[in-house]
């Protein structure tokens, strides 16, 4: 019923970053990310950058993810953290992050979708993905083999006042394999 397309028209952009904080108001960190703290949406500097993914119900985006290739985790915005992992600046590696989903299509199977059109396109590649996750960090581990590389307890970013509510894992996935 639902398909998973890349974002072909960039004056979209604004449309997911208002979907991200639509999405975030519906869950606990509703104190941290909303319409007052982020009135023109949650976005930064790797959004103008990367690809975005996206679901649509009658031209209205529904569910959303992005994508992007970097050569260090020091890419990664607001990522301060020192990993043996992937530290080499000659390792090209996927990092997929802002799935995001309507409220009121929440509970449909949308962020499976993107999840597994994502990890297909990329499948038998020579690079990694990685995902920096708080949440369904066993959904991944168990259904499309990410490792589990750090925990990283007390991550606390100032400009996102919730990054210390919960430990951030740092997850990744070999596409050869």
């Amino acid at each position: 019923m639902y398909q998973v397309k890349e974002l072909t028209d960039m004056s979209r952009l604004d449309e997911i970053f208002q979907l991200r904080v639509r999405a975030y108001e519906h869950s606990d960190q509703r104190p941290y990310i909303n319409s007052a703290t982020f009135p023109k949406g949650f976005y930064d500097e790797l959004d103008n950058k990367c690809s975005h993914f996206i679901i649509e119900n009658e031209d209205r985006i529904i569910a959303c993810a992005r994508l992007i290739r970097l050569r260090s985790l020091s890419q990664i915005p607001f990522y301060k953290l020192k990993t043996r992992v992937l530290s080499s600046d000659s390792s090209w590696f996927w990092y997929y992050s802002r799935i995001a989903i309507d409220p009121d299509y929440m509970k449909r199977g949308l962020s499976s979708l993107i999840d597994e059109y994502i990890i297909g396109q990329l499948k038998g590649q020579e690079f990694h993905l990685v995902i920096l996750a708080k949440v369904k960090v066993e959904y991944y581990r168990k259904n499309h083999g990410f490792k589990l590389i750090e925990t990283i307890n007390n991550y606390s970013v100032p400009e996102y006042p919730f990054s210390k509510q919960l430990p951030t894992q740092l997850l990744i996935k070999n596409l050869s394999e």
